[in-house]
């Protein structure tokens, strides 16, 4: 419908390590958080690539494929290649 807010699921398929974000719980402790199994509105990288356990490098090529769910069925709806 218009205006409705559409949901995604980002899955890099280039670099798997992208997939999982270091970062932390509420009360401080280190956690891994999965970045391709919930759907958001946007995506981008960590800053710095920080989080990773991959380095970032500039030339670097990252691609994610880009799911939504329409009607109920998660459908691939786009490829996106980047180039860092």
């Amino acid at each position: 419908a218009p205006g409705e807010t559409r949901y995604f699921r980002f899955v890099c398929t280039s670099h798997p390590e992208l997939n999982y974000k270091n970062t932390y719980d509420w009360d401080g402790n280190s956690i891994v958080e999965r970045m391709d199994d919930g759907y958001t509105t946007t995506y981008e990288l960590a800053p710095g690539g920080q989080a990773y356990n991959i380095k970032l490098a500039k030339g670097m090529v990252v691609t994610f494929d880009v799911y939504e769910k329409i009607n109920g069925v998660e459908v691939k709806v786009d490829t996106i290649v980047e180039t860092l």
